[in-house]
């Protein structure tokens, strides 16, 4: 399936903070599914309103033993001022650089470096089974844990979490009737405080005006808990799963961190 990971630094107000943009990274992503060797993802980076230079992109895999990098590729991408701009770039992976086999949690990063040296960094944590010969050691106990980072110097990672199943992707159903699916958006390693939880389905931020889509949650805090969706209320087919977690500096911006997940409604 086709996960989206986003990293935002905004400005909270006009002329107060730095507003760098946005980038987002996505790709067709082998969820929940066994795959060994090379693995070739070809990744989505969209530039919004981007500020900086998209200086590197790079895929880790965190097993039991640590973190791998599996791939990585320097680059020099830039995007004009109020541009959205995409660009599709070829990774191959090495499973095989593991320690272990099993359950094992895949990172796929970008590197955006800003005006002022400072960096953010795009990514998420998506988890797939290696079977590479090697011992086997799953690094999380489930399948259910798919999140969207953003990373800010000085400011650690804003997460956001889908902790249930994805509705019609591998070896799960299609959703129908009432879902309540249990969400994670707090921060994470180094982090600020959370002061903004998002949640909907099929809204798009940078839309010109932006579409807001059905809402789920919107509180000035973290939120770890199940949110409710009537899906009578959409069409049958797919839609999307949209989380952020805003975390507001003192400097007037906020570090914030998306995923957005695909699922399928059939009622």
């Amino acid at each position: 399936m086709f996960l989206e990971s986003q990293a935002w630094y905004r400005s909270l107000v006009d002329g107060i903070g730095n507003d760098y943009g946005n980038v987002h990274s996505g790709t067709c992503f082998p969820w929940k599914q066994k795959i060994s060797g090379i693995v070739h993802f070809d990744v989505r980076y969209i530039m919004y309103d981007t500020a900086g230079k998209l200086t590197s992109v790079d895929i880790q895999i965190q097993d039991p033993g640590g973190v791998h990098l599996v791939s990585r590729l320097t680059t020099s991408h830039t995007c004009p001022a109020e541009q959205t701009c995409v660009f599709w770039i070829s990774l191959d992976a090495d499973t095989t650089k593991t320690s272990y086999d099993g359950r094992q949690e895949f990172r796929i990063r970008a590197t955006v470096t800003e005006p002022d040296g400072k960096q953010g960094i795009v990514t998420n944590g998506w988890q797939a089974y290696l079977a590479n010969g090697k011992p086997y050691q799953n690094y999380r106990s489930t399948d259910n844990f798919t999140e969207g980072r953003g990373w800010y110097t000085n400011e650690g990672y804003a997460q956001a979490r889908l902790d249930s199943p994805v509705p019609g992707a591998f070896g799960v159903a299609p959703v129908s009737g009432i879902w309540s699916p249990h969400v994670s958006i707090k921060p994470g390693a180094g982090g600020l405080p959370v002061t903004g939880s998002y949640a909907s389905v099929d809204s798009d931020f940078d839309a010109d005006p932006e579409q807001m889509g059905l809402v789920l949650l919107d509180t000035a805090s973290q939120y770890v808990g199940n949110l409710t969706l009537d899906t009578r209320r959409l069409t049958n087919g797919t839609h999307y799963l949209f989380l952020r977690a805003d975390s507001d500096d003192s400097l007037g911006s906020a570090n914030t961190g998306v995923i957005k997940i695909p699922f399928v409604v059939n009622n």
